[in-house]
């Protein structure tokens, strides 16, 4: 638990394969007592940060509470907390909540609602003798599992609102509904955008104003932006929103680039293709728009062919749907093939995407910045295993990977680790590495990786183990050599 005067914070972990729910009983930075936090969910291999006595006046963490006391403050919660704001009377805070819980806070006075959840109107409950408010926090399936409640403290004399503003679409015209509490602060409101954007005003009632908000095309995709309605020179409303492209798609069998057992998946995506017997590429389409769209699909790339040529596909407001081409490359074709996706209707774009043609029996050496870092990665694989080595880090060696299941055998760190960079260069079944004064060689054959250096290998080499149903096993006939097999 990390404990401070204005802020504490406790940190829970499951690292078992069920999830948690219950009852923790934890020591309260402000009475010195035990502070009972009742219903706490925490899935299966999830991390919460749980927020304790956090004071929301002066000194905690919300810049604008100046009408608060030190005193008053949010007891405990039992999702993560991200952010706190106080604009116009009105006390908003946003969650990261995967599952629906609660907050406790310890106010002056009985706030005046009302009480908006996930902007639904909401009932709270209010404990007049101990001055504490609890709110229900709503589950989120939102980005990030966020989630913005917020409670009126003081009835505010004029009052402005969002109406459902939660995305805006990059590129397009994005329509954001507000209201006020009379026409005449309507006439007087203005809405304040981020740098760049543009909007244009429709009056739909005297105190009714409806905004197409234009987001420029080059809007990071994920980012988060903020909008502000200010009337007389007072900002009376705000809306944290987030970007998204028209439509974002996912090569669903892409290889994934392993850090111990995390993995992030490498843009462009790359997937593994028998040239003789082809494979089915099954591509995942997310709508990110409210409405629904249709997409004109085309794969194109040179020795490759595809089946269907193109077809349409409609998806549904802020859905997913899959679409598969059959692909099959040229005779004799192996290695690293690009390919375009071509998308039209919906959205148009171009989505580079990546093929590494592996024939039966045979190993394939490619190379590819897969982690964005500006250095090339280099692979050895066969049509089962793949291994990863970086030419920074001393040649490291980032992953031993059973391809069926995407199981990588190597711990976060890899192995080879050293400063520096070194030279690679592709050999017929594998990789040569030159070092200063080393040299050390890599071949591929099916399932077994061999190392042979000029000088002694490391003695903290990867001992092997199991993952599953599958083995990795090494061999060390004397301190040069060294191999592995996975079975």
């Amino acid at each position: 638990m990390l404990v401070s005067p204005g802020a504490s914070a406790m940190s829970i972990t499951n690292s078992g394969s069920a999830a948690f729910r219950g009852d923790l009983r934890v020591l309260d930075p402000v009475s010195k007592k035990t502070l009972a936090i009742p219903n706490v969910s925490v899935r299966a291999g999830d991390s919460l940060w749980l927020p304790v006595q956090v004071s929301i006046g002066l000194g905690g963490l919300c810049r604008e509470c100046t009408n608060f006391s030190p005193a008053e403050r949010v007891v405990y919660a039992t999702a993560e907390l991200l952010s706190i704001e106080f604009e116009n009377g009105i006390l908003a805070m946003e969650f990261a909540a995967p599952e629906a819980g609660e907050v406790i806070l310890q106010l002056a006075r009985r706030p005046a609602g009302p009480f908006l959840a996930a902007g639904k109107p909401t009932d709270f409950d209010w404990d007049e003798r101990n001055l504490r408010a609890r709110l229900t926090i709503p589950a989120s399936r939102a980005p990030g599992n966020r989630v913005r409640i917020g409670i009126a403290i003081e009835a505010p004399d004029t009052s402005a609102f969002f109406n459902e503003a939660r995305r805006l679409i990059i590129g397009r015209q994005n329509t954001v509904s507000t209201v006020y509490s009379s026409a005449e602060v309507a006439a007087r409101s203005r809405l304040l955008l981020p740098e760049g954007y543009t909007a244009t005003a429709t009056k739909r009632s005297p105190n009714e104003i409806d905004y197409q908000v234009a987001v420029p095309a080059d809007a990071l995709h994920g980012d988060f932006v903020t909008l502000a309605i200010e009337a007389d020179g007072m900002a009376l409303g705000r809306a944290r929103v987030q970007l998204f492209r028209p439509a974002s798609f996912r090569l669903t069998q892409g290889l994934q680039l392993h850090f111990g057992a995390a993995g992030m998946t490498p843009e462009p995506p790359v997937a593994a293709l028998d040239p003789r017997g082809g494979a089915n590429l099954e591509i995942a389409i997310r709508n990110n728009t409210g409405q629904i769209q249709t997409y004109h699909l085309e794969p194109a790339g040179e020795g490759l062919e595809f089946f269907p040529p193109k077809t349409d596909l409609s998806v549904a407001p802020t859905s997913e749907r899959t679409v598969e081409f059959r692909t099959f490359a040229a005779e004799g074709a192996s290695g690293l093939r690009e390919w375009t996706l071509h998308v039209k209707g919906g959205a148009e774009a171009a989505v580079p995407m990546r093929l590494v043609l592996t024939p039966r029996g045979r190993t394939v050496v490619w190379s590819a910045d897969l982690d964005g870092d500006g250095a090339a990665e280099w692979i050895v694989e066969s049509p089962k295993v793949r291994a990863i080595f970086s030419e920074r880090d001393g040649g490291r060696w980032m992953e031993m990977t059973w391809k069926d299941t995407k199981t990588n055998f190597l711990n976060e760190g890899g192995a080879f680790a050293q400063a520096g960079p070194v030279d690679v260069r592709a050999t017929a079944n594998g990789l040569e590495f030159t070092g200063k004064n080393w040299k050390r060689s890599v071949t591929l054959a099916d399932t077994t990786l061999s190392l042979e250096q000029s000088t002694p290998l490391p003695e903290t080499m990867p001992a092997g183990g199991k993952r599953g149903s599958t083995t990795l096993t090494m061999l060390r006939p004397d301190a040069s050599h060294a191999s592995y097999t996975l079975h």
